[in-house]
């Protein structure tokens, strides 16, 4: 009885893998071909074997997928199947065999002997190169998807060239990075609401923009994608492994075109499950597919509860653990969030031309909507007004992308040995690592005793991103002090607009 393996790879959901074993035995026997999880596969690697020319002796030959209760069968499993038959009859050379079982192989088997491209397979090969693999085996078909820097690609066309392996490859390009246009001149807004921009798109802040309708707040929020700092190369990689996951497009297409920020913006109907994602089999929700990008919440107050509390993991941990029966999965959910609020429920409290018809207590039972743990991981909270500034004294659209690249600058030298990018992502455990606190600001942190802890670290990270946009090395009285002033919530939850 001959045995033999080879090494492939199941999705564990988003750009996650489990690494498993495609295993054969050939025994003497009843010629069957057997295999538990997926036996059509086996017919169709037993037909196209024999189109390519390979010798099928009369025997018993039984393939498996190890570990078998976390393998999941799939068309892209073929090509690691047939591998490990062909090694497990001895139908290829030793050196052959030994390069087989030290390689990863994805690929689909066509009943011609043809190795097809598989679905997602930059989302595979992301997983796998987090699993320590460096050698893969594609479809001559999926060059494209050949972007990530340490790995060597193997491409065959047919199951005929495992008989002698072209040599492999290293990534020859890169994915095109695009950046959306700034268009924020024709709008008129306060000096407060782009110093609140300008903070939360160089430190990665979660941001709520509170006024009546007509003041610019959908607008606003579309436009945070062109501030923001462009995506690196690994970012990229994975928001276009993400879209892989929706598009129908063929992934040579999909692959080559450029690649963007997302911005999502769910329908305030949305559920608990299309927010946070699952299902079986398990799907990405909302919170997935704005990863590395914005996740707009227009009119928050709107949204069912149930699904603005799936957020509150996602937004500290910038992922989703998703449990359903007995799958499970950590979905990716690095987002940005950037919600919108009219200032009470009929939207014109605060409005200098229209009336309010709510009572006290209306506007107080709204804005309880989104009290609680949610508003806490919010660090900017903006009261959105027409202003009467004349444009060519405010502060311009180029003057607030300069201040963001210097700032961002400053946090790529900071975290160039971490795994974070920006000031908004400083775990807790570690503020202090780089945020020191002076005497002066304790006392500032003493006076704002009112304010939750998970509050109070918002206002520091926030802080520490004004230092830098300032130019300051360290973090200072004043700066606490401009973070702290971005707390309007709870004001306009207790007293109404007219007091915050």
């Amino acid at each position: 009885m001959k045995y033999a393996s080879t090494l492939t790879a199941i999705p564990a959901g988003g750009v996650d893998v489990i690494l498993v074993r495609a295993e054969a035995v050939v025994r003497r026997g009843i010629p069957r071909w057997e295999m538990a999880a997926n036996k059509t596969a086996m017919e169709r690697i037993r037909a196209a074997l024999v189109q390519c020319g390979y010798a099928i002796p009369f025997a018993t030959v039984i393939a498996h997928l190890s570990p078998s209760q976390s393998a999941r069968p799939g068309s892209h499993l073929d090509l690691s199947i047939a591998a490990s038959i062909l090694c497990a009859l001895d139908a290829l050379s030793a050196h052959s065999q030994q390069k087989l079982t030290e390689q990863l192989m994805l690929g689909e088997i066509a009943l011609s002997g043809e190795v097809l491209p598989v679905r997602n397979c930059l989302a595979l090969l992301l997983g796998a190169r987090r699993r320590g693999v460096e050698r893969v085996i594609l479809s001559e078909r999926q060059r494209s998807d050949a972007v990530l820097s340490g790995i060597e690609y193997t491409f065959i066309k047919t199951l005929s060239c495992l008989r002698n392996l072209p040599p492999s490859e290293t990534s020859r390009h890169s994915l095109t990075i695009q950046k959306p246009e700034l268009s924020l001149n024709h709008l008129n807004l306060s000096t407060d609401l782009k110093r609140a921009l300008c903070i939360s798109a160089a430190g990665w802040h979660s941001m709520l923009l509170i006024g009546p309708p007509g003041t610019g707040k959908s607008t606003v929020a579309r436009q945070l994608a062109a501030l923001l700092p462009p995506l690196n190369q690994d970012e990229a990689l994975e928001v276009r492994a993400i879209e892989g996951f929706e598009t129908s497009q063929t992934p040579a297409s999909a692959i080559q075109e450029p690649v963007a920020r997302p911005i999502r913006i769910p329908h305030h109907s949305a559920t608990p499950v299309a927010m946070s994602g699952g299902g079986n089999p398990i799907r990405l929700g909302e919170a997935s597919r704005a990863h590395n990008g914005i996740l707009i919440l227009d009119e928050l107050a709107e949204f069912n509860r149930a699904a603005l509390q799936a957020l509150r993991e996602p937004m500290s941990q910038a992922a989703i653990h998703v449990s359903r029966n007995a799958a499970s999965a950590v979905l990716p959910a690095n987002f940005l969030l950037l919600a919108t609020s009219n200032a009470c429920p009929c939207g014109n409290h605060g409005h200098t031309e229209l009336k309010c018809n709510c009572n006290p207590l209306q506007i107080q039972n709204y804005f309880n909507r989104i009290y609680g743990p949610l508003s806490d991981r919010i660090a900017l909270e903006v009261l959105v007004t027409r202003s009467l500034e004349n444009q060519e004294n405010g502060i311009s659209a180029e003057f607030m992308l300069n201040a963001i690249k210097r700032a961002t600058e400053v946090q790529q030298t900071r975290f160039a040995k971490e795994t974070f990018r920006f000031n908004g992502q400083i775990p807790t455990a570690r503020l202090l690592e780089f945020i020191p606190q002076s005497s002066e600001m304790k006392n500032v942190l003493d006076s704002l005793r009112g304010r939750t802890q998970r509050k109070l670290h918002g206002i520091l990270r926030a802080a520490r991103t004004i230092a830098d946009l300032d130019g300051a090395e360290d973090v200072r009285a004043v700066h606490l002090l401009e973070a702290a002033s971005f707390f309007c919530l709870e004001l306009l939850r207790v007293n109404g607009r007219e007091s915050a």
